[in-house]
């Protein structure tokens, strides 16, 4: 009767306590992977993200110390990070009847997830030396960053991706060269611009306020304009950006400064009217708005990619100087710009040009290889998307 009712009354602290521990220790482990996707999603390792979610969990284990395996990895090709932990509780009283011990058994996964409010425009090198390899990296970089921030359901949210590829040209569809540069004679029609004139240059101007862009035939009639290096404005359709990616072609020289303003052109609403009704651009006024949350009510990100210097221009100044001219301007505008060098073999003017173009230093990526190409552009990805427990 005696160890019947130390079992009963000390049963009932033993049970309480583990209720208390395995509260504690759940809660815990929610707060570490959140801890630790929010490193990765700043800029950290995968690394840097479980060394957090484990430090995090010090504290905890000091008040609370138990044998038995508490692990943190990163799973699902890097989208998540889980905690799980497998710890056992000495009880005080229980013992009497054989139970010496109580399970802790907890599991969780903060998972990166697609935002809500997002337009991302992403300038593509497919200049002649990204052929080969270099292009299939660059293709199976921008898919993926398609797959983490456009969910398979578009309906379920509002982030789209637009389309900026270049070389020494940018090109236009025929209703939206006719728009840009106001030339209602289509003879002879290429659909390649070039530099905005006077009092536009380095601004996104409508094309309906004077001074268009100037059109490629009237500076450099015999200059290469290719079909399938055509501007794709946003949307959240991901077959059709897959089927625009893996379209590409690579040849041509550099003009970088066309690759980064018609990136940008890409998330101007004074630009809405060269585009489709539903892809108009969202307006500049909302970067500043926060929804209930504290988070931004929209994200513009401009992400420019090149692996060479800037070296084809065709009116003004150097590509190079325009290129700059133009960052300034589009940082000025709340547009979060990240930069990534593909493969630059440590050509400081590329360098220079692109971390000044980046929001900050840790905006900017020099990649030196393809898997290195890959992991910079799902790093902007994992930053543009949002964390949520989904266990």
């Amino acid at each position: 009767m005696t160890v019947l009712l130390v079992a009963l009354v000390g049963g009932a602290v033993d049970f309480s306590s583990h209720a208390r521990v395995k509260t504690a220790y759940r809660d815990a482990v929610d707060a570490a992977v959140l801890a630790g996707a929010r490193i990765k999603q700043t800029g950290g390792t995968d690394v840097d993200a479980v060394a957090t979610a484990e430090a995090f969990m010090e504290k905890v284990k000091a008040k609370n110390p138990l044998p038995g395996s508490l692990v943190f990895t990163i799973v699902d090709g890097g989208v998540a990070i889980q905690g799980a932990a497998d710890l056992q509780m000495s009880t005080s009283f229980l013992g009497v009847i054989g139970m010496s011990a109580m399970a802790v058994q907890t599991t969780s996964i903060a998972r990166f997830s697609q935002p809500s409010d997002l337009e991302i425009s992403l300038m593509l090198d497919v200049t002649g030396s990204m052929s080969g390899q270099k292009l299939q990296d660059l293709k199976d970089a921008v898919e993926d960053l398609t797959n983490i921030v456009i969910s398979d359901n578009p309906s379920t949210n509002k982030s789209r991706i637009a389309l900026a590829p270049f070389a020494n040209t940018v090109k236009l569809t025929s209703d939206q060269f006719k728009t840009a540069t106001g030339n209602t004679n289509m003879s002879g029609y290429r659909g390649c611009v070039v530099e905005r004139p006077g009092s536009n240059t380095y601004t996104d101007a409508s094309p309906d306020t004077g001074g268009y862009l100037t059109s490629l035939e009237d500076v450099a009639p015999s200059a290469d304009c290719d079909n399938d290096r055509e501007i794709f404005p946003l949307t959240n359709n991901k077959t059709d950006l897959k089927q625009k990616v893996r379209s590409l072609t690579a040849g041509g020289s550099t003009a970088g400064h066309l690759g980064t303003a018609w990136a940008w052109y890409m998330l101007s609403p004074k630009w809405a009217s060269l585009f489709d009704t539903d892809q108009q651009p969202a307006s500049y006024s909302e970067l500043s708005q926060k929804n209930p949350s504290g988070a931004p009510k929209l994200r513009k990100i401009l992400v420019l990619m090149t692996d060479g210097e800037y070296n084809t221009q065709y009116v003004g100044d150097d590509s190079t100087t325009q290129a700059r001219a133009l960052c300034t301007e589009i940082k000025k505008t709340g547009i979060e710009v990240f930069a990534i060098g593909f493969d630059v073999a440590g050509n400081q003017s590329v360098i220079d040009t692109l971390r000044g173009c980046s929001t900050t230093n840790a905006h900017f990526y020099e990649a030196t290889s393809g898997d290195a190409l890959k992991t910079a552009f799902r790093d902007i990805a994992l930053k543009a998307s949002t964390i949520r427990l989904t266990k």
